[in-house]
């Protein structure tokens, strides 16, 4: 089933709220000779629908009014052709509202030896990027130096039911020694701005 995927990319499994439940327990569920007949060429594996990502919202749409019979591919192409990469995603506004809240925001980032590390953040927003300041001399900075991969769940303060979840890379590295970032950032989440300064702030 991977064979229609591009090499670079991270492959991965998007479960099923049906499968598992009452009408489709998975024990019942014949998984290996399904793959058997999709390696042998005998199912189609073509996802339902490729929408190119300036269509994302198209596809936002098809999904959630249940038109979609099978898998929603958005194909995600940066300049020179290459599939992956470093691209801005448009952040939607449903999670924009969660990020431009002052509520508390699960960071993850990497230790040298790849597993992951948890802390709790402010942030702020600037366009289509999330904004983490810190000192640099914590080992969320060291970490975010060293792999720029990260990810972030936001979760409403008021319905702690609604929550968001990004991935992506730090592709910006502010020196922030006067709080220009940060200070916004705090009277958002405390009413003033951050009450200690220093050469190792970073955002």
């Amino acid at each position: 089933m991977c064979r229609i995927v591009a090499a670079g990319p991270a492959r991965r499994f998007f479960g099923s709220f049906q499968v598992g439940s009452g009408a489709f327990p998975l024990p019942a569920i014949p998984l290996q000779d399904i793959v058997s007949k999709v390696e042998a060429g005998d199912f189609q594996a073509s996802p339902s629908r490729v929408f190119a990502f300036h269509q994302i919202a198209d596809a936002h749409r098809v999904m959630e009014s249940g038109e979609a019979l099978g898998k929603l591919v958005v194909s995600v192409t940066v300049p020179g052709g290459q599939v992956g990469g470093t691209v801005a995603i448009p952040i939607p506004d449903g999670v924009r509202e969660l990020l431009d809240a002052p509520n508390y925001v699960h960071l993850s980032t990497l230790r040298a030896d790849g597993t992951p590390r948890n802390w709790v953040v402010w942030v702020g927003l600037a366009g289509d990027h999330v904004l983490i300041c810190t000192s640099n001399t914590i080992w969320k900075a060291r970490d975010m130096r060293r792999d720029p991969r990260v990810g972030l769940s936001v979760t409403d303060l008021a319905n702690p039911y609604r929550m968001a979840s990004l991935q992506g890379r730090v592709v910006e590295i502010r020196p922030d020694e006067g709080c220009q970032y940060m200070d916004p950032i705090s009277i958002k989440y405390t009413g003033a701005p951050f009450p200690s300064r220093g050469p190792d702030f970073r955002c």
